[in-house]
């Protein structure tokens, strides 16, 4: 297990060198990441997502909704799609909100 670390970037190198993870590799996953939040920010500015709420009021009948992991098993934060009958495998999430509702068109 390694040591808590005090900023993200030192966290981020330890993780590079334990999983052997290439320059190339971490840039294009920083990229994703920086995607994928900039495209969460635009979902909630036009009302797409409800507010995050704490994992433990998730609905208990079997319902698929958006979890979110703050630190995967390589280190990084995920958001996944999973059904809550599965929610207890997924210790590490810490907030989930429901689907979107899908396009229109």
């Amino acid at each position: 297990m390694p040591k808590k670390t005090t900023n993200d970037k030192s966290f981020l190198k330890f993780a590079q060198k334990k999983y052997n993870i290439s320059d190339k590799e971490m840039a294009e996953s920083e990229i994703w990441i920086d995607g994928f939040k900039n495209a969460l920010k635009s979902a909630e500015k036009v009302g797409m997502f409800s507010e995050w709420q704490p994992i433990d009021t998730a609905p208990k009948k079997h319902t698929n909704i958006l979890a979110y992991v703050p630190f995967n098993f390589i280190g990084f934060p995920e958001v996944m799609q999973i059904n809550t009958e599965h929610i207890d495998d997924l210790k590490t999430a810490t907030h989930w909100m429901p689907l979107p509702n899908p396009p229109t068109k």
